[in-house]
């Protein structure tokens, strides 16, 4: 199994989606920093069209969706029409300290409960120093753009590696 681990707020609430649609923008600001994240993509439009973008590459390039963190879930983007249950990566309970939400030892975790072959990780997460000692695993794009052409071009790039 190869994953590609993404950073979900980073990538369906991305600024380039934001300043495009006034409507989602002002959703956006207008959502307390207490809500629930199940609040938030119900009242806040996430950029659906994005994220099957996003998972279309990676179904090209024989790779699995999987959120990191723990606010936006698997289940709540299935939930919520983001992805569909076999775009995504099964769920895996881990066994991590009840105050761990690290979101690079989840992954990690995650990754080795599952015995993945291969993973990867994009988004704003994948611009992080702890990443630099996986090289080639980080899909790194512009701050901001979400799912852009460039990331896709990088995705679809692993197809051709393996």
């Amino acid at each position: 199994m190869k994953i590609l681990f993404f950073d979900p707020h980073s990538l369906i609430y991305s600024s380039a989606y934001l300043s495009r649609h006034d409507k989602v923008r002002e959703a956006f600001k207008s959502q307390k920093p207490f809500s629930t994240s199940d609040h938030f993509l119900r009242h806040v439009k996430p950029d659906r069209a994005g994220a099957q973008k996003l998972a279309r590459a990676a179904t090209e390039a024989g790779l699995l969706l999987y959120p990191t963190g723990d606010h936006y879930t698997r289940d709540l983007l299935i939930k919520h029409n983001v992805f569909t249950d076999n775009q995504l990566a099964p769920y895996k309970h881990l066994m991590l300290r009840p105050d761990d939400n690290d979101p690079y030892r989840r992954m990690f975790a995650h990754a080795q409960a599952l015995e993945v072959d291969e993973w990867y990780v994009c988004g704003e997460m994948a611009l992080d120093e702890r990443l630099k000692s996986f090289p080639g695993r980080n899909l790194v794009s512009t701050f901001g753009e979400g799912v852009s052409d460039d990331l896709i071009s990088q995705i679809r790039a692993l197809h051709h590696q393996h």
